[in-house]
């Protein structure tokens, strides 16, 4: 079993007041819908982002500054890579000293980066894997070699972001100032490759701000259609987003609009896109 689905009991302070545990959008049993934890029932109002403020009081212990993270969330999704850039610079664009292997899709895409995570181990690489949602414990999202995050890492992460983002308005989301500790949090512990999962899509998903080594794209299936489209080629090119210029893509076995797309995709931006032997697609 691998470690997206290791882990011990729930530890409550994983999970703000008020709030339910969140489970995984993957391997969701038949007939259910799959749970998005890191994303809103609907689109957010257009405008200012309506909903929690974040807390005046900077948190100090783990379970404050996962309240504090959780209180950002309900600013909504905003689509778009400005906000983290701003994160980074801040904090001194600590991706600039990290590698990445880069993956989106809809099927596939957390078993694919704990394969890949597994495999940069056993090369000997110091390895950070980005993932989510999170199953038990926040703490889950971001791993260095297996082992997540400190909860004390996390409580001075929160702070030194609390300084940081006390007076921006709008306030970064959730998964912007998550996917943004995580970038620091990897690059102070030395690691010599990031396995990073997007959170929805890829052209304008926040992850979206590295140039990895490598492009993955697994299998697109329709997901979040009210953000990146009805029609599974319109979803392509939002996960297309991706790949970069001169950044070797890879994917497996499309449906064939799908496959198109990617193709056109690559051939714009001028990188290859190599088809990974697997399955065909129902």
């Amino acid at each position: 079993m691998h470690d997206r689905v290791r882990g011990t009991a729930r530890d409550p302070r994983d999970h703000a007041p008020g709030t339910a545990a969140r489970l995984p959008d993957r391997r969701v049993p038949a007939g259910t819908g799959p749970d998005r934890s890191d994303c809103p029932s609907s689109p957010p109002a257009r405008g200012p982002r309506a909903g929690a403020r974040i807390s005046r009081t900077a948190p100090v212990t783990y379970a404050e500054s996962l309240a504090w993270l959780y209180g950002a969330r309900f600013s909504g999704i905003k689509p778009g890579l400005d906000t983290t850039r701003r994160l980074l610079d801040a904090l001194g664009n600590p991706e600039r000293k990290l590698r990445f292997l880069h993956v989106a899709g809809t099927n596939g895409k957390g078993s694919v980066c704990a394969l890949l995570a597994a495999i940069c181990r056993a090369a000997g690489l110091r390895t950070g894997l980005y993932t989510s949602p999170h199953l038990c414990s926040f703490r889950e999202r971001i791993r260095i070699d297996e082992v997540p995050i400190a909860e004390e890492a996390v409580a001075e992460a929160a702070r030194r972001f609390r300084a940081l983002t006390g007076a921006w308005d709008p306030a970064p989301t959730f998964f912007e100032m998550t996917t943004a500790l995580a970038l620091d949090a990897f690059a102070r512990s030395g690691a010599e490759i990031v396995v990073l999962e997007t959170g929805m899509g890829g052209r304008l998903d926040a992850t979206n701000v590295v140039h990895p080594l490598a492009s993955v794209i697994t299998l697109i299936a329709l997901d979040h259609r009210e953000w990146l489209g009805d029609t599974l080629p319109e979803i392509a090119g939002e996960k297309a987003g991706i790949l970069k210029p001169g950044v070797p893509g890879f994917t497996v076995p499309q449906d064939p609009g799908v496959g198109e797309v990617l193709r056109t995709a690559a051939a714009r931006v001028g990188t290859t896109l190599e088809l990974v032997p697997g399955p065909e697609p129902d």
